[in-house]
């Protein structure tokens, strides 16, 4: 057995694993033996009897008959029990299953892996010292309560490592969901109090955009107005042109900071509330998109919490802005309804919609709407979205309120 030219041996490889199979075929074909395979000891047995192999090498942990069964069969059987058996094994390691390998008359407990010279090396010596003469050798066969006594011993010694190992599994796996829920619980925190500083900053702005530029601005249309009275008929055409058209750019001007000024944080929120908000902004956005926006708002809605009230305007803006950016479409309805206990606001297009279960970017108006689920879910409440392609798109915010 030390050449590849001696005389071809037949290997039998027992094992449910088929990777394991054919690696172990690969090592013993290219050694110049024949091998045969089974699935588990079962089908082993047949095996065994077909092809009457000079050697066996099989797993311990396996379905239908495990080796440690398998191997009893093979020495109650007459025709079966000198061939020799080896063990190969990752799972049954300890001193108990290697010690019921050797009582059942296995040749060899080995552990994998090996590499292809050892396992080579040590199948060798065991052929060496079982020559095919031995078979028709009485082998002793282990009587079926000493079987079943080192057997449960070894099965129950393997219950208990699994029953640690899972365990250990468990409390990992608990450690790291309580790890992943605090973070979740930190992001959240930290996303409101994002959410919260960057309205503080809004609302700041505003007002130094009113108090301040507004205010130099007004200053400064006064100034020119009175400049253009003051300047005599006669000889200044061209510097009352100038002044006129200081005046038109001055009120463009103007009114783009009311505009700014109302985007950052409109009045008509904190004064008025949702609906009233809500009504003048699809206005003001259908009018500069070219959209016709539709609104369905309760007559005298309740003032809700205040950062429900900026939320759900917050989502609003950016639905509109998804569907002037993506959506191709040219009918939007907005709808709020108060159902007392909760408040839930509808926007649907008439656009060409998309898959919601694509894999999103930055550049996707998915992300938006993932934005929309987060604001929502600051506050205690949900948004989802309804969309297909070709279909149109419903985004849905409910709040309890």
């Amino acid at each position: 057995m030390d050449d590849k030219n001696d005389m071809k041996t037949t290997i039998l490889l027992v094992d449910d694993n088929a990777t394991d199979r054919l690696i172990l075929r690969s090592i013993f074909e290219h050694y110049g033996c024949a091998v045969v395979e089974a699935a588990d000891g079962q089908e082993g047995l047949a095996r065994a009897l077909h092809s009457m192999p000079d050697l066996i090498i099989s797993d311990a942990l396996m379905p239908r008959m495990d080796g440690y069964q398998f191997l009893k069969s093979l020495k109650e059987d007459s025709r079966l029990r000198a061939i020799p058996f080896v063990f190969y094994t990752a799972v049954y390691t300890g001193g108990k299953e290697s010690q019921l390998a050797a009582s059942l008359g296995a040749e060899d407990f080995l552990v994998k892996p090996l590499s292809a010279p050892v396992l080579w090396e040590r199948i060798s010596q065991i052929r060496s010292r079982t020559p095919r003469s031995t078979a028709e050798q009485p082998a002793a066969v282990m009587d079926d309560d000493s079987f079943l006594k080192q057997y449960s011993a070894v099965v129950a010694s393997k219950l208990e490592e699994k029953v640690i190992d899972l365990e250990r599994e468990i409390a990992e796996r608990r450690s790291a969901e309580k790890t992943v829920r605090r973070q979740h619980e930190e992001l959240r925190a930290l996303s409101a109090r994002l959410a919260d500083a960057e309205e503080q900053e809004r609302r700041r702005i505003a007002r130094e955009l009113h108090d301040q530029v507004g205010q130099n601005l007004t200053a400064l249309g006064i100034s020119l107005n009175i400049l253009r009275t003051q300047l005599p008929p006669s000889g200044t055409v061209p510097l009352h042109g100038r002044i006129d058209d200081s005046l038109k750019l001055l009120e463009e001007t103007t009114a783009r900071v009311r505009e700014l000024m109302i985007e950052l944080r409109p009045p008509l929120l904190d004064d008025y509330g949702l609906a009233a908000a809500v009504e003048w902004y699809a206005k003001e956005f259908g009018a500069r998109a070219d959209l016709v926006v539709e609104v369905t708002a309760p007559r005298g809605q309740r003032r809700m919490d205040p950062a429900i009230e900026i939320t759900l305007f917050r989502i609003l803006q950016e639905a509109l802005t998804n569907v002037a950016k993506h959506a191709s479409a040219s009918r939007v309805q907005v709808r709020l309804e108060d159902e007392g206990s909760l408040v839930r606001m509808t926007v649907r297009d008439d656009g060409r919609g998309f898959d919601p279960g694509v894999q999103v970017t930055a550049q996707d108006p998915t992300w938006g709407l993932q934005n929309m689920a987060e604001r929502a879910r600051m506050i205690g409440g949900t948004c989802r979205v309804e969309s297909a392609p070709g279909q149109g798109t419903q985004v849905v915010a409910e709040v309890a309120a």
